[in-house]
């Protein structure tokens, strides 16, 4: 009798099933998703801002559709891709809720924010940064900001791979602070990214800089 037999299911790491070359096992793998307390705030906006988009009146819906006809995206290679309306304004939407501004029922009406200048990123503790800009913010603008994984060695992690840090305040002025969402170890590298937000939820292309934590002494 083979040693498998008909075993089917997970036990401790194991999991044991059969195919049609018999019977098999395999590591249980471990759980990509940590439903962190982030990703339950994006979800439930999501959930939100998406029931939001059925309650908009048709002329507005169409509005919508229009401006995303003309305003392609472009994904990380540079390609350009079209959203629908209702993908616009799910997105324009979440930004705004997560950032604490009011979402805005019709299609953008001001141009992409300008983009971060002088942007220099700097730590002294590892679990705060401060963001230096040379922009003048609109009263309806906010600094916007991403980070890497901190790691060692030369890797240079792209944008996808990065997480939100935060928003400042509307019409903030130089420097911006903000807590990280992954610490600094010493002698680690991370990349940030720096925008600016209008209160269309519109982001300006973002600047990278790259900081290596060395300890104050």
């Amino acid at each position: 009798m083979p040693i498998l037999g008909s075993l089917r299911g997970s036990i401790l790491g194991s999991t044991w099933s059969r195919n049609k070359g018999g019977a098999y096992v395999k590591g249980k793998g471990c759980p990509i998703n940590p439903n962190t307390s982030r990703q339950q705030k994006i979800r439930g906006i999501l959930s939100d801002v998406s029931r939001l988009w059925q309650g908009l009146d048709v002329e507005n819906q169409v509005a919508w559709n229009g401006y995303a006809d003309v305003n392609p995206k472009r994904d990380p290679l540079g390609n350009e891709y079209f959203c629908t309306g209702h993908q616009y304004f799910v997105g324009l939407s979440l930004r705004l809720k997560d950032a604490g501004d009011d979402i805005v029922d019709t299609p953008p009406q001001s141009p992409v924010p300008q983009t971060a200048a002088g942007v220099a990123v700097t730590t002294a503790d590892g679990e705060k940064i401060s963001v230096a800009f040379s922009n003048t913010l609109a009263a309806d603008e906010r600094i916007v900001v991403w980070q890497s994984v901190p790691q060692e060695g030369a890797a240079d992690p792209n944008f996808n791979q990065a997480r939100m840090v935060g928003y400042s305040s509307k019409e903030a002025v130089t420097p911006v602070e903000l807590t990280l969402p992954w610490n600094m170890t010493e002698n680690y590298t991370a990349n940030f990214w720096v925008g600016i937000q209008n209160g269309e939820g519109n982001i300006s292309p973002v600047q990278k800089d790259k900081v290596t934590y060395t300890p104050e002494e």
